[in-house]
């Protein structure tokens, strides 16, 4: 079941002066970053914790059951969706993001 939600707005941010661009459109989330060493910033906090796949498989779950998708992408190129129930998005996460 659906929850239906349908997300509006489109969000430009930097880390550490790189931008980082959040597009959203229907139910689905982009995150775009020039470059995959940005995106590794961004959850560089997570590598050292634990259980990331499990973490990972609530989170495909919520956004799943919210009807949404997350996107991960590094230069326009998707590496990773999350939401879509596939394991392989998982484990994509995992290997290219947290690597």
């Amino acid at each position: 079941m659906s929850a239906g939600l349908t997300i509006e707005a489109d969000l430009q941010v930097s880390l550490d002066g790189e931008p980082v661009e959040v597009e959203a459109q229907g139910a689905s989330i982009t995150i775009n970053v020039a470059s995959l060493s940005t995106l590794q910033k961004m959850f560089r906090f997570w590598r050292s914790q634990g259980g990331q796949l499990e973490q990972l498989q609530v989170l495909d779950r919520v956004l799943k059951h919210g009807g949404l998708s997350l996107s991960f992408q590094a230069g326009g190129k998707t590496l990773a969706r999350l939401g879509s129930g596939e394991k392989s998005g998982l484990n994509r996460f995992l290997s290219r993001v947290l690597g």
